[in-house]
């Protein structure tokens, strides 16, 4: 992977491992550098400088809340999209509890934030059933129309994600959202992978709680926010000061927040026009990949454009990685949340690959930074390093 700059030959750097963080925008920067010298004080402060970083923290809560369909009022900052999860499960466990209705409702696939926070509610007196999927990794409505017909008098809470971080498969949200509210079941989803890349609206869709995070979108780490519709009951599990009107305490990340603010704004210019970049940029990597002969399998081909689950097979994973690294081409095998686990991926075998196929995959995720040029070369890069695997095991 080369490049000519100023006659001199350099090895450029393909990084399409997005959907584990992206790298924050020039303008989400500018807009932090600049708040590091003006926004520094705390918003919980009375004085002129507390009350700049305290109408920055607001200027961005109202962007954020105009880009899913809320209010001000009902977005909370948290520090990701992992804790805005543990905040919405645990945080609405006891009034769960209060009425009787201890049945959580989640898939098979979701993140570890939420999976795992469900076992630890499920050692608390809770029963979770975990929906399984169908080969476009998505949730058969018709099927959970059922469970929850059947479980009516036990269900609080449904807790689906709206795009899977692995495989970027759709869930129906609007149809989901719609079950619940006809059961008066409280609808939680986790959109890390769909903010910004699908629309969102909280009350079209009928989300009672919505996560999401800014490293995901171009802003900076360490910065998440939890929606909670007014009126439902999610009790704090961080106390303290009181910050966020008393849901979540400790002093705010302002230059995060302003972060995020920035980032969603620049989303929310062209949504359409970056969707369609994408696929542009999905189609230019598989038709390289077909000139180029590679074997394949794309696991689920319906869900959102920048990320794409690819199985090599007879090429395991974790050699893959090593050899693309070496070619400076930055992908991942699966979630970087479970990164160094022995495990396959509770996902891919959720989708019904065997063992083998889901340790023979890697995730391909794109971001606005991201060009033709990469995909070319990105899948010249995996043409070369299956075609090495691949004669490795014939010898």
């Amino acid at each position: 992977m080369e490049k000519a700059t100023n006659n001199v030959l350099v090895k450029s750097r393909i990084y399409l491992d997005n959907a584990s963080t992206t790298k924050p925008l020039r303008f989400v920067m500018d807009m932090v550098n600049d708040a590091i010298y003006e926004q520094y004080g705390n918003p919980s402060s009375l004085h002129d400088i507390g009350r700049k970083a305290n109408d920055a923290v607001e200027n961005a809560r109202k962007i954020i809340a105009d880009f899913i369909g809320a209010k001000p009022s009902e977005i909370y900052f948290t520090a990701g999209g992992s804790e805005s999860d543990n905040m919405a499960l645990r945080g609405i466990a006891p009034y769960l509890k209060s009425i009787g209705k201890t049945m959580i409702v989640t898939t098979e696939i979701e993140h570890h934030a939420v999976l795992n926070t469900c076992k630890e509610l499920e050692k608390d007196g809770f029963t979770v059933i975990y929906m399984p999927i169908d080969q476009d990794g998505r949730v058969d409505i018709e099927e959970l129309h059922r469970v929850m017909e059947k479980y009516k008098d036990q269900i609080g809470l449904v807790s689906i994600m709206a795009v899977n971080n692995e495989i970027g498969s759709i869930q129906l949200i609007e149809d989901i959202g719609d079950l619940c509210q006809e059961y008066h079941t409280l609808f939680m989803t986790d959109a890390v992978q769909a903010y910004g890349h699908i629309p969102l609206n909280v009350n079209e869709q009928h989300i009672d709680m919505l996560a999401a995070s800014g490293h995901k979108i171009h802003a900076l780490k360490g910065i998440g926010i939890l929606y909670v519709r007014d009126g439902v009951p999610v009790k704090s599990i961080i106390t303290g000061g009181g910050q966020e009107r008393g849901l979540r305490a400790g002093t705010e990340n302002v230059f995060g927040i302003i972060s995020m603010g920035a980032a969603t704004e620049g989303l929310a210019k062209n949504m359409k026009g970056n969707e369609e970049y994408f696929r542009e940029l999905r189609n230019t990597f598989f038709d390289t990949l077909d000139e180029l002969s590679v074997s394949y399998k794309v696991n689920t081909d319906v869900g959102v454009p920048n990320i794409i689950s690819l199985t090599l097979p007879g090429c395991e994973s974790e050699a893959m990685l090593l050899l693309l690294n070496q070619k400076q081409v930055y992908v991942s095998a699966g979630s970087a949340c479970t990164a160094g686990s022995l495990e396959p991926s509770h996902v891919l075998l959720a989708l019904g690959l065997s063992e083998h196929d889901a340790s023979c995959t890697i995730r391909i995720s794109m971001s606005l930074i991201n060009s033709g040029f990469d995909m070319v070369e990105a899948a010249h890069a995996i043409a070369e390093c299956t075609s090495q695997l691949r004669s490795m095991m014939e010898v």
